[in-house]
């Protein structure tokens, strides 16, 4: 046989292009060089080491939350009482409640794949509260490893320690709480990294990443809202666009000659059609539970839909929403760390804008002289931004920052995008092989400082991590420990450890935030809790009780109404605490006072009405002066005063 007619046994990828595993073959295209040859311990080790980069501060961050003992509140305190529900009858089969619909009737964010996740590891470590925090961080330590996998199978030990040290770079931005608070808006923004670079290897027809992509982008847009649009946008986008190219290539390549043909066959039969049924039946999986939620429950997936449809709320709009993107653009914050209490975006980001114009231009250049690997992920990039601004823009209410987690990730990602195309640009000026391999070296190296010196600088800050709001976990902690032991004492009503309690609240200062921690806390203690129907949404419609099928009420009152409940005759207290000194409550007093003054005077009687009702709520209306604003915010910083008392089971 002469060499014009032997035919090759294996075809390969064509450069650039994935081999039939999806890895990239040529050597043009991937990392796997940057690394010298070495022992298969030192092969382990550039693997592993990037995640470590990221665990690291993560493990140190759960130790430290423990240290006080730390009693969740408000939606943490819901979130543990669906993940305790896990496995059981109650399996949840929807998300946390969210700002979706009327109070009365509110509901949920999409799914519950987030408790399922943190089931396993909770109760392996005892079904406690730190149990709970420690969960949350194994599962963004589970991502990033997902995450530097998908890495290191598409461009090798080299992009697997640049997206290390971009995974990193999220954990300096981010700071601890978002990775050991188990609240919704925070479990899925590693989660998100994941998507995205799972999307941009199936863009780049590494199909095997299909069911990465389903799971990763189910478990995002099910956890928290705002990524439902993202995750479905874009994954249609890749979707599509993976599917005509494979089209495309198994049509052009039946017309060709037999090298081409049995290339471009794989796409179409082979092991290509198997991932596409493995996402399908994965995707249908995953969201089952909503859709039995959907036919036999709440019927919550209709009232996302309304919600969408007619927010209750003036929306963002195009110019506000690009603007809070573009805030968010600012790499200043991967170092500086994001802002959480800071006013609506009115300004541009210089900083911002300066980035997004960068990525233009680098995108620009890839076109022209990146491999297909490095513009698809541009193109991957350009598709979450014109989603984030649409998203943006639809966003109502109040723009609270956790609705924007999602951009320092697009942030941190055009930042590798930037430094890879700078290499892809410079490496076509140099002739030698061996001078284009240590700028490679040199970009790996330069990567790893960033994942080392970051990692460094995460765990510092890690060391005395806190959890959100620690003063009212504090003061919830006082309280239930008191309540507890009163009831297993048997010196008040409802029958100890086999009564059946109903917990009532009284809070116009944190919304129930520790009305719904005391349920929570006693209900993990071995108490048979329930609450009122309106609160169902939040604590779940199965712990709703009729007062007539309790044995007692548990009480909890936060601020003014303390006095009222402590006149009362048919009412124990069992547990107080005022976290305020002396001259802070004169402050209070003094403050709640000018308040009420100050917004009568202007003229704003139903705002001083509110205030006196709901202190929380009251300091979020708009348009409000800064200087009673102040006094507001003021006031709910200092505290209030935190009651409970047990009483006989109330008639309504």
């Amino acid at each position: 046989m002469t060499a014009a007619t032997r035919r090759p046994q294996r075809q390969s990828a064509t450069a650039g292009e994935p081999s039939a595993d999806g890895s990239l073959d040529d050597d043009e295209h991937r990392a796997d060089a940057t690394i010298p040859a070495g022992s298969r311990a030192v092969a382990v080790a550039v693997a592993v080491a990037p995640w470590l980069a990221v665990a690291v501060p993560l493990a140190v961050a759960a130790v430290a939350v423990r240290n006080p003992q730390w009693h969740p509140i408000a939606d943490l305190a819901q979130t543990e009482l669906r993940v305790r529900d896990v496995g059981g009858g109650d399996t949840p089969l929807i998300g946390l409640a969210g700002r979706i619909g009327p109070l009365g009737d509110a509901g949920s964010h999409p799914g519950p794949l987030s408790f399922w996740l943190l089931a396993p590891v909770y109760r392996l470590l005892g079904a406690t509260a730190g149990a709970l925090s420690t969960a949350a961080a194994v599962t963004h330590a589970l991502a990033a490893a997902v995450a530097v996998w998908v890495a290191r199978r598409r461009g090798g030990p080299g992009l697997a320690v640049a997206v290390g040290a971009a995974l990193v770079l999220l954990v300096v931005a981010y700071g601890p709480g978002i990775y050991v608070e188990p609240w919704n808006p925070y479990l899925p923004v590693t989660w998100w990294v994941v998507f995205l670079l799972a999307a941009w290897s199936v863009l780049d027809d590494d199909l095997p990443m299909l069911p990465v992509a389903v799971g990763a982008g189910s478990f995002c847009a099910q956890t928290h809202l705002p990524y439902l649009g993202l995750v479905a946008g874009l994954g249609a986008a890749v979707v599509a666009v993976s599917v005509f190219r494979g089209w495309r290539r198994t049509r052009s390549g039946l017309h060709s000659d037999d090298g081409d043909r049995a290339n471009a066959t794989r796409f179409a039969s082979g092991g290509a059609w198997r991932w596409w049924v493995a996402a399908g039946l994965l995707g249908l999986v995953l969201w089952i539970p909503p859709l039995i939620d959907q036919a036999t429950g709440t019927g919550n997936l209709t009232k996302i839909r309304e919600t969408l449809s007619n927010p209750e709320e003036e929306p963002a709009g195009v110019t506000q929403g690009a603007r809070e993107v573009v805030d968010r653009l600012d790499p200043v914050t991967i170092v500086a760390g994001i802002e959480t209490d800071v006013p609506r975006t009115t300004e541009w980001s210089v900083a911002g804008l300066a980035l997004l114009l960068t990525w233009i231009a680098a995108a620009v250049v890839a076109v022209r002289r990146g491999s297909p690997p490095l513009r698809r992920l541009h193109v991957v990039l350009l598709a979450g931004l014109g989603l984030a601004f649409t998203s943006a823009a639809r966003v109502s209410g109040t723009l609270w920052f956790y609705l924007f987690l999602w951009c320092v990730t697009l942030t941190v990602l055009m930042l590798l995008a930037v430094a890879w195309t700078i290499v892809a640009a410079i490496e076509p000026q140099i002739r030698s092989s061996s001078q284009r391999l240590v700028i490679r070296r040199a970009a790996v190296a330069v990567a790893a400082l960033v994942a080392l010196g970051g990692s460094a600088v995460a765990t510092v800050r890690h060391i005395d991590a806190e959890p959100a709001r620690s003063d009212l976990s504090a003061t919830l902690g006082v309280v239930s420990a008191d309540t507890e032991s009163a009831l297993l004492s048997g010196d008040v009503a409802g029958g100890g450890r086999d009564g059946r309690y109903l917990v009532r609240w009284i809070d116009p200062v944190t919304i129930g935030s520790q009305g719904v921690g005391l349920a929570n806390e006693l209900e993990r203690a071995g108490f048979d809790v329930g609450v009122d129907a309106i609160h169902g949404a939040g604590a779940t419609r199965h712990r709703v009780r009729r007062a007539a099928d309790a044995t007692a009420l548990v009480q909890l009152v936060v601020g003014p109404e303390v006095p009222v409940w402590q006149a009362r005759d048919d009412a124990e207290q069992v547990a107080y605490t005022d976290p305020r000194t002396a001259r802070q409550r004169a402050e209070s007093a003094r403050l709640v006072r000018r308040v009420d003054r100050r917004l009568r005077a202007s003229g704003r009687d139903d705002e001083a009405d509110a205030w006196a009702q709901n202190q929380f709520t009251a300091a979020l209306q708009p348009g409000i002066p800064d200087a009673i604003l102040d006094d507001m915010i003021r006031v709910l910083d200092l505290g209030a005063p935190v009651a409970v008392f047990v009483a006989p089971s109330p008639r309504s």
